[in-house]
Parts: structure tokens; C-alpha cells; sequence
């Protein structure tokens, strides 16, 4: 369960002001979100940054996304669990490959 934490890490940041758009300084997500989406960006090169669902989907700007990428991150748990005691009782009568592949295609629904 701790794996879900870096889900929603937040990636450091680099703003600039409008007037210096050269200079790029790291700044806080507070700060970066009450400027225009040219002037600031994510620091990929810093060590702390990921990508995750922050990144990758936008999120950065979204009020209280911690919460709507922690149900992401919840959906896939459920989507385990729920392949699991489902469809491994039916590996018994269809075989392993079968069920192997169904419940890959519920996690990624899920």
C-alpha cells in the first residue's frame, strides 16, 4: 500500500517571471499555479521528480487532486483483488492461460 504514496508526489517546479522568461528559478506549486502555464514547468532533471499520475495527466493545477489520484490508485488495487477471488477458482476448470488473460484485461479496466 505504500507503493500508492508516488502517485501523487509532487514533481519540483521551475518558474519565471514574465519579464525574465530566460531565468528560471524553482518555485512552489502555489506559485506556479497562479502563473500562465508558460512560465512554469517541471524540473525532470531533479532527483526528487517522477513521473506519475501528476505528471503525466496534468494534475499539477487541479484543486485537491491528491484525492482523485489516491481513487486511481484505489480502482487498481480493487481491480487485483477482484481478479483474484473471481476468476482463480476458474483456473481449476478452464486452465491457468485462459484465466491469465481475462484477469489482465479486468486490471486494465479497473
Amino acid at each position: 500500500m505504500t507503493g500508492t504514496v508516488f502517485f501523487t508526489l509532487e514533481p519540483k517546479l521551475l518558474c519565471s517571471s514574465p519579464s525574465q522568461l530566460e531565468t528560471w528559478t524553482e518555485c512552489t506549486r502555489a506559485a506556479a499555479c497562479a502563473l500562465e502555464s508558460d512560465n512554469y514547468r517541471i524540473d525532470y532533471e531533479h532527483p526528487e521528480t517522477i513521473r506519475n499520475f501528476v505528471t503525466e495527466l496534468d494534475l499539477l493545477c487541479v484543486p485537491d487532486y491528491e484525492s482523485k489520484v489516491s481513487n486511481l490508485g484505489g480502482f487498481m488495487l480493487v481491480g487485483s483483488v477482484l481478479s483474484v477471488v473471481f476468476l482463480d477458482p476458474l483456473a481449476d476448470i478452464y486452465g491457468r492461460w485462459p484465466l491469465l488473460y481475462a484477469s489482465t484485461v479486468i486490471n486494465f479496466i479497473a
